[in-house]
């Protein structure tokens, strides 16, 4: 087959690998149900989780656009696990844009932002537990910077754990051979750490 062939043949099978990437993503949280009781307080002010509780809260019937520059927002989300995902690791899913920090029994547990949109509820999951979580969301992001936010509806799910494993294994194996990949995000800028386009190695991956 001629160098072009070649060339082509190989964009195509990159082109798949980065459409089975996504496929595989959906596959992580499986199956997952909407949270109905979600509420959304905003705010200029830096709050305590105290103070933030006494907001006067709106519910969210889907997704919302919040936020304007250096402003805060406070999310309130209240869950019951399903009775069907006893036995399960089960998982917030939640994508209210901007920094954010979920706090969960009066305490900061964890943080949300653009690469990060789950939060590990329990191990093994009973069933029935109810749990109530206050999410803090700055508008403007680490670096000063705004824009208008929409936090989507947010989503409590089965974490597959082989699949999230396969998904990761594959997203390393990607971003090594396409340096559009591996040059985003933070690292945005900076070298690109793919292969290549004449490594060996590049070739044996794909």
């Amino acid at each position: 087959m001629a160098l072009s062939g070649l060339k082509r043949l190989e964009t195509q099978t990159v082109r798949k690998i980065n459409g089975r990437i996504g496929e595989i993503q959906q596959r992580i949280w499986q199956p997952k149900m909407q949270i109905a009781d979600v509420a959304i307080a905003e705010t200029m002010d830096h709050l305590s989780l105290a103070q933030a509780k006494r907001l006067s809260y709106k519910a969210m019937k889907g997704d919302t656009r919040w936020g304007k520059e250096w402003s805060t927002a406070w999310f309130r989300l209240r869950l019951t696990v399903p009775r069907e995902f006893k036995g399960e690791k089960v998982a917030l899913l939640f994508k209210p844009e901007g920094e954010c920090i979920i706090f969960r029994n009066g305490l900061p547990v964890q943080g949300l932002d653009r690469n990060r949109d789950d939060y590990l509820l329990f191990k093994k999951a009973k069933g029935g537990e109810k749990v109530e979580l206050y999410v803090e969301a700055g508008a403007s992001n680490a670096f000063g910077g705004f824009t208008t936010r929409t936090a989507l509806m947010p989503s409590v799910a089965v974490v597959n754990d082989d699949v999230w494993k396969a998904y990761h294994d594959l997203v390393a194996l990607y971003g090594m051979i396409d340096p559009k990949l591996s040059a985003s995000g933070w690292a945005s800028g900076a070298d690109s750490y793919a292969l290549e386009s004449h490594d060996p190695w590049r070739a044996k991956i794909i």
